[in-house]
């Protein structure tokens, strides 16, 4: 798409490659601290990232084979590729267009708090190399009243 050529499901299949790393990993593959914007667009271009540690290997299998420059060499081609990756073993993908796969974390939601998901460490309220920066204030807070 950068490229300004023609794109089908296969800019899907790269799109939810990113999106994979970026929800396991909470960062981007393709953003190096400090670089600038055009520098990322080459990196992305290039297929030149970095896979994360956090990634365990059946998912580092899944986005390597997901970010691949030519489209036609991307997993997914065909959705049988992506059904049968050892990443999705424990998937019942008889059940997923009925909606009825419980989810694996329901949030604990109080009013005016964060919410606190996988990472936080409820043994001792701390929260494992995440950084939230400061609390909101009363005034920040309210912008977000009706939501």
């Amino acid at each position: 798409m950068f490229m300004s050529q023609g794109h089908d499901k296969a800019a899907d299949l790269w799109s939810y490659g990113v999106l994979l790393y970026e929800l396991i990993t909470g960062k981007s593959a393709f953003y190096k601290y400090g670089q600038k914007q055009v520098e990322m667009f080459k990196r992305i271009v290039r297929v030149q990232y970095n896979i994360s540690l956090v990634l365990d290997d059946t998912a580092k299998d899944l986005v390597q084979r997901l970010l691949v420059r030519n489209p036609a060499k991307r997993l997914g081609n065909g959705l049988q590729g992506i059904e049968d990756h050892p990443w999705f073993e424990t998937m019942d993908w008889a059940v997923l267009p009925k909606k009825e796969i419980p989810a694996p974390w329901i949030p604990q939601i109080q009013e005016g708090t964060a919410v606190l998901g996988p990472a936080h460490d409820a043994t001792n309220g701390a929260y494992n190399n995440i950084s939230f920066g400061k609390p909101l204030s009363m005034e920040e807070q309210s912008i977000f009243k009706s939501f």
